[in-house]
C-alpha cells in the first residue's frame, strides 16, 4: 500500500528542523536530512516503465532500485505524485495531481530516477 501523497500547503518538518511547504522541497532537502539522521536512508529508483488505464485511474509504474538492481512495479493512482531528483514532483498525469492534491508535478517518465526515505 502506498503511503497518501502530501497535499499543497502541507508542512514538513527536516530533521534539521527547519519547516518546509511539500511544495517547496528540493532534492537537496532529502539528501541533507539523510545525512543527519542515521535512521533515514535515502534510496534511488529509476522508471523503466510507466503503463497507465485512464479509464480507471491507475498505472502500473516500473522501478529499478538502484542499489539492488531489483525490478519492482508499482499500482498506482495516476495521480500519485513521485519526487524525481533534480526535478521535483511528477506523476502520471500532472492535471490530475494538480486537481486532486493542488500540486505541480511533471509528467512522470521513463529514465526519471525517483527518491525514496527509507
Amino acid at each position: 500500500m502506498i503511503p497518501p501523497p502530501f497535499i499543497k500547503g502541507s508542512i514538513i518538518q527536516l530533521t534539521s528542523g527547519e519547516l518546509k511547504r511539500v511544495e517547496d522541497l528540493t532534492t537537496d532537502d532529502f539528501v541533507h536530512s539523510t545525512g543527519l539522521c542515521p535512521d533515514l536512508k535515502l534510496e534511488t529508483s529509476t522508471v523503466v516503465s510507466v503503463r497507465k488505464n485512464d479509464e480507471v485511474g491507475m498505472a502500473l509504474v516500473g522501478f529499478t532500485i538502484t542499489s539492488t538492481k531489483a525490478q519492482v512495479t508499482l499500482s498506482c493512482a495516476v495521480e500519485h505524485p513521485f519526487f524525481v531528483y533534480g526535478q521535483g514532483w511528477s506523476s502520471c498525469v500532472p492535471e490530475q495531481s494538480l486537481k486532486k492534491y493542488n500540486l505541480q508535478c511533471h509528467p512522470l517518465k521513463v529514465g526519471d530516477v525517483c527518491i525514496f526515505l527509507t
